[in-house]
């Protein structure tokens, strides 16, 4: 019986030192925001669940939270902006919410800790920021366009490698699977897919998650090893053709997914130009699929880009329904075909693409 009571109160006494509440302890730095109001949001909701005035640059809120969830703090009601991947905008945190004090600087470069995702996310962070202020130096630089793709490509190859260091170190955490998502455009989609499987028994149901494991699964029909799939669309004559005029008939075989508005797609084009002419005549074919939306700026880019392919769109933009297909989300966007149209590869550009024909054709 003593025993038995012994346990119950050191239970008790384990509960009593759970908090049961959240502290967030805000400082502001901005002087633009004294007397004005800082709204928190559950990740991806459009309306604030609470806000808090802005006094001598501080600010707090308090609540209890059930179960550890993602939010944004933020200073207006507007909908995020997109930012560099892992990073937030400027005076924006994105944070795990649960029962513990917070301290949370909203800046430039904001900042949450107090407990270990967040602490974990915001050291992250701290590793990248610089890389990215070290591309945007590159970028804005005098070096030629060569040395500026190699010195830039170098620094988001580092980022990508820091990021999957920080996923793999933190799997599990709710913090992790937001910054999987930001980074959804920059890593492989192998590296990716192990993380998203069983989402729900693991992190509960997360919203603001749902339209991307969508796109997912759309990705999984035409992975690697995959058959192409096939689909119908006009060319600027508007006469209807099948993908399969080009693709899967004894020829190893590019899809280019690209529009004349893309400043990436228009750099990618030489490249592709030089591709072309190289291996036409050895059993090569090429294709492009414009998710243009005025025919006219998709002829005017067809010429400018000496592009001299078959071209096809619905010119639907975004929603171009080959597209849809494929699971594009960004552009430009190829995938290698071989010669019995089983799919070879994603997004492979410049050299890396060309190596692969290569290999295929041999």
């Amino acid at each position: 019986m003593k025993k038995v009571l012994a346990f119950a109160l050191a239970a008790m006494a384990l509960a009593a030192c759970q908090p049961n509440s959240y502290t967030i302890n805000g400082t502001f730095q901005n002087e633009d925001m004294e007397g004005k109001y800082v709204y928190l949001f559950p990740m991806g909701a459009e309306s604030p669940v609470d806000s808090a005035l802005v006094e001598n640059g501080k600010f707090q809120m308090k609540g209890s939270q059930d179960v550890a969830a993602l939010y944004s703090l933020r200073p207006n009601l507007k909908k995020m902006k997109r930012t560099d991947a892992g990073l937030d905008f400027p005076y924006t945190a994105s944070f795990v919410l649960e029962n513990a004090q917070l301290e949370i600087l909203l800046d430039e470069a904001s900042t949450v800790k107090g407990t270990a995702q967040n602490d974990a996310r915001t050291a992250f962070q701290a590793q990248i920021r610089p890389l990215y202020e070290k591309v945007n130096e590159v970028e804005l630089s005098d070096k030629s366009q060569d040395e500026i793709l190699k010195e830039a490509g170098a620094l988001v190859k580092q980022i990508n490698e820091l990021a999957e260091s920080y996923l793999n170190d933190n799997k599990g955490s709710l913090s992790a699977l937001y910054t999987l998502y930001q980074f959804r455009y920059n890593l492989p989609e192998d590296f990716q897919t192990p993380f998203y499987e069983n989402v729900e028994a693991t992190y509960g149901e997360q919203p603001w998650l749902s339209s991307y494991l969508k796109h997912l699964e759309i990705r999984k029909t035409v992975a690697v090893g995959n058959k192409f799939i096939d689909f119908e669309m006009a060319d600027t004559k508007g006469e209807k053709h099948s993908l399969s005029e080009w693709v899967g008939n004894g020829k190893v075989a590019v899809i280019d997914f690209w529009a004349s508005w893309c400043p990436p797609c228009r750099a990618d084009m030489p490249n592709m130009v030089n591709i072309y002419k190289k291996y036409k005549d050895r059993g090569f074919e090429l294709v492009g699929v414009s998710l243009d939306s005025e025919k006219e700026k998709w002829e005017n880019g067809i010429e400018k880009l000496e592009i001299t392919w078959p071209q096809v769109s619905d010119l639907k933009g975004w929603k171009n329904s080959g597209a849809q297909l494929y699971g594009i989300n960004s552009i430009p966007s190829t995938v290698l075909v071989d010669q019995n149209g089983l799919i070879v590869a994603h997004n492979l550009h410049g050299a890396e693409l060309e190596a692969e024909i290569e290999k295929l054709l041999k």
